[in-house]
């Protein structure tokens, strides 16, 4: 019987399998169950087909080491837990526009009449599961996000523009301008009370 062998052998055996046949080869025996469960190799096996990535042969770590690491990779992006930041300034300044970013089961969202917060939630898993909202507070005007789980990051650029400049108004008025050909008008949009930015009040576009 398979049970009759040893441990290395079936070990083996079970390196060979994927992830769903793992899964129910632990509900039919306590022993295999505990074969599974206790394999740092086989758990890893799990863990990176459960990730959706490939097993780096080239790794210097220990298995032990690799599954801590894949471990603690999944569960900042199930939480979307910040670790290590890094900043770099530019002198680009985009207007301000409701920003999304969606990747790997999280979602992020960017409200712009409260720019220095950050929303967001990951995807349930059941269709009865009730979505949390969460938020990060990253203090400052953001301008663009992107996510790219497979280098484990999330890119937030922000700006020191005063938050007045970003929210703009969401009224404004429609006048009808006479042309200076003979019967011809055009129809301008003007948005309505934007700051002047040192001295300068955008002119009305063209609708």
């Amino acid at each position: 019987m398979l049970l009759d062998l040893p441990s290395e052998i079936i070990f083996r055996i079970l390196w060979y399998l994927g992830v769903r046949d793992l899964l129910r080869v632990t509900e039919v025996h306590s022993s295999l169950h505990h074969h599974v469960k206790s394999c740092p190799t086989i758990q890893y096996i799990i863990q990176t087909q459960a990730a959706g990535v490939e097993i780096n042969t080239k790794s210097t770590l220990d298995i032990d080491e690799r599954l801590s690491l894949l471990r603690t990779y999944q569960e900042g992006w199930s939480k979307c837990a910040v670790k290590d930041l890094s900043a770099m300034i530019t002198h680009h300044f985009m207007p301000a526009y409701e920003i999304s970013a969606f990747a790997d089961g999280i979602f992020l969202w960017g409200d712009r009449f409260n720019p220095n917060v950050l929303h967001y939630f990951y995807t349930p898993s059941k269709s009865t599961d009730v979505i949390k909202w969460q938020k990060i507070k990253v203090g400052m005007p953001i301008i663009g996000v992107t996510l790219s789980p497979e280098q484990d990051l999330i890119a937030v650029a922000t700006t020191y523009v005063p938050i007045e400049f970003l929210v703009f108004p969401m009224d404004s008025e429609v006048n009808l301008l006479q042309d200076t050909r003979p019967n011809g008008t055009r129809e301008q949009l003007r948005d309505s009370n934007i700051p002047a930015v040192d001295g300068f009040t955008p002119p009305a576009r063209s609708a």
